[in-house]
């Protein structure tokens, strides 16, 4: 039988006491730990991976979770990452559970910065080796504002080496259709090398601009990688496909790469941010079902795109009719969920009058073209958005999303999220936006 010992140790560190469970299994080399750190008179829990056989390095990180709490995907790539030569541990933090918080969004704001703070402060200062801390979607707040008051306490950088952010999250909602997005003001505060893994298949990926420029404003250096044929969350999706399924087992060699090179790009001294603003936090706004009149620029951004044909199509030459203008992609479940009932809406009105323009982000023709033949069969016009920039110009964050514009060219109404587009509601608000005239004259 395989001999199991077992040690417990009581390690004090500063103002925390550390409580380490250590399983060792003499017929392997890998061992994991159970930590409980007393930090504002709370024990917060982690898991600790490292090798038994490997030489000590500088080098450790933190897994910090997300507004999706801790999948067991997470704990998998962890150990896988504690074999890698680079790295000398990895220190899964369970803080929803440590503080019994729900695995919902609003938990993450819940958490306070003087907790963050002194929660990294101490795994590095028991470790005594630089930190790297890694998150993803709005785990990447937790990990930022983390950095910013440690920042402010003269962090150095032998401390700590970067954070590796997976499509982050650093707005403080997500902006409906048309609206700017506000990011949490911590965006501009931390100075500190960023890598952001951002994966393909994902309209996060068209405002990585506007993110570096937040950063920039607060000397960050942010490095960018594109994950291909991916969506968000593509390492736990229940649904994932071939290419995420692949991603995940190699999760834990993105993750060391982008460590080795932030190593790398490592720079001497850290700038101290200034004391960031206070912000009032906007309520939650409730997820949009229906069609909701449009309250913004009614103007439309211009729209001229190639449809599957290969030949150009442009709002303007569907000007007098009521027009869907509709983004999605084929990898967005709730996308396709609606589509059978866009169709139908489209077949109840005659095309001089009404129109659907399918904006797909992209996504090449042959692969859409495919995913109608198998899937979904749809008649009205698919137009292809390959650089995103339509996506970006209509300041679209979430798929599906869709505007309603009117017979004079204005936007009149919007959703975000899958509805249902067959239904008397819809029906009503189509017709009556027929029967306006098309011009005021």
């Amino acid at each position: 039988m395989m001999k199991r010992t077992l040690a417990h140790l009581w390690i004090g560190i500063n103002a925390a006491i550390c409580i380490v469970t250590t399983n060792i299994f003499a017929t392997e080399v890998d061992f994991s730990k159970q930590v409980e750190l007393n930090i504002k008179n709370t024990e917060f829990e982690f898991s600790v991976f490292s090798n038994a056989t490997k030489t000590s390095n500088d080098n450790i990180i933190l897994w910090l979770p997300s507004e999706h709490g801790l999948p067991d995907s997470i704990f998998n790539s962890a150990k896988s990452l504690a074999q890698k030569d680079s790295i000398s541990q990895v220190w899964v933090a369970d803080l929803l559970s440590s503080l019994f918080l729900p695995v919902q969004a609003s938990s993450i704001d819940k958490i306070s910065n003087e907790v963050l703070y002194l929660l990294v402060k101490t795994v590095q200062a028991k470790t005594q080796k630089r930190l790297f801390i890694v998150a993803s979607g709005k785990g990447a707040l937790l990990a930022m504002r983390a950095v910013h008051f440690w920042l402010q306490d003269g962090l150095t950088s032998q401390q700590f080496g970067g954070l590796v952010l997976l499509y982050p999250n650093l707005l403080t909602k997500t902006p409906e259709p048309g609206s700017s997005g506000l990011y949490y003001p911590v965006t501009h505060g931390v100075s500190v090398p960023i890598f952001i893994l951002q994966p393909e298949n994902s309209p996060w990926r068209w405002q990585l601009s506007t993110l570096q420029q937040h950063l920039f404003k607060a000397n960050a250096r942010p490095f960018i990688s594109i994950l291909p044929k991916v969506r968000d969350r593509f390492f736990f999706r229940p649904d994932a496909n071939n290419d995420e399924l692949q991603a995940s087992q190699n999760l834990a060699l993105i993750i060391n790469k982008s460590v080795q090179y932030l190593a790398s790009e490592a720079i001497d001294n850290y700038t101290r941010p200034t004391k960031l603003p206070s912000v009032t936090m906007p309520q939650a706004i409730k997820q949009l079902t229906k069609l909701r009149r449009y309250t913004k620029d009614p103007t439309p951004p211009a729209l001229q795109l190639k449809n599957l044909t290969g030949n150009t199509s442009s709002l303007q030459q569907y000007h007098g009719k009521v027009i869907v203008v509709n983004f999605w992609a084929s990898w967005c479940p709730p996308c396709v969920h609606e589509m059978p009932s866009m169709e139908t809406l489209y077949q109840r009105y005659p095309r001089s009058e009404f129109t659907i323009l399918a904006v797909n982000m992209a996504e090449d023709s042959d692969t859409i073209t495919q995913f109608i033949n198998e899937r979904v069969q749809v008649n009205f016009p698919i137009l292809l958005d390959s650089n995103g920039k339509a996506l970006q110009d209509w300041r679209v964050f979430a798929f599906p999303s869709s505007f309603v514009i009117d017979k004079q060219g204005s936007i009149r109404y919007a959703v975000f999220g899958s509805m249902l587009w067959d239904t008397p509601q819809v029906y009503e608000i189509i017709d009556k936006l027929i029967k306006e005239p098309a011009s005021m004259n």
